[in-house]
């Protein structure tokens, strides 16, 4: 189904944009429906739309680049974003290309990172369930959302494109390095 969405005149850079299309909901739920609910943010858990509000007693916890749920050991095959509030400053989501990303690497670079694997889990997302229960409440958040390894490299299922999938917000840890050199 995602090869659909894949039409050369719709796509730039692996990002369709439609600034001034106003879609219906149930369009909207129906591309959501693609991806399926949010674990963090789908207030009802049977729909695909998912309810991001942020206030100064409420500051985002997945404000840094990361990869929509890629902890999950199925992440989504694409983000939809349809904003129906904006708040008059700030709020800026931002997208990359991680096919592009690896493109831009230096060859050497592209070898080593091909044989790798690394560590996805909820990121920051472990602050809410710390402030609600300290340690405990982290493991609560860990046995909800769990961890995923991944390559760092990973093939695109329809472009055939090699991207990066590692983010700072979900990506722990490199597997097979010690702490500091996973982090570099």
């Amino acid at each position: 189904m995602a090869s659909a969405f894949y039409a050369p005149t719709t796509w730039l850079h692996a990002l369709w944009t439609t600034p001034k299309l106003m879609i219906s909901s149930s369009t909207s739920t129906t591309l959501g429906k693609l991806e399926g609910p949010h674990p963090v943010f789908s207030p009802d858990p049977s729909s695909p739309l998912a309810e991001v509000s942020h206030d100064s007693s409420n500051p985002p916890d997945g404000a840094e680049w990361h990869t929509d749920c890629s902890w999950s050991s199925s992440p989504p095959f694409a983000s939809v974003l349809w904003p129906r509030l904006l708040p008059p400053s700030g709020g800026d989501t931002l997208w990359l290309s991680s096919a592009r990303a690896f493109e831009d690497l230096p060859a050497g670079m592209k070898d080593d990172l091909r044989d790798l694997e690394a560590v996805h889990d909820m990121g920051s997302f472990r602050n809410a369930y710390a402030s609600r229960g300290g340690a405990a409440g982290i493991s609560e958040g860990h046995a909800e959302f769990g961890s995923a390894i991944w390559p760092i490299v990973r093939v695109h299922p329809v472009t055939g494109e090699e991207c990066l999938f590692v983010n700072e917000g979900f990506t722990v840890h490199v597997c097979g390095m010690m702490a500091d050199e996973s982090r570099r």
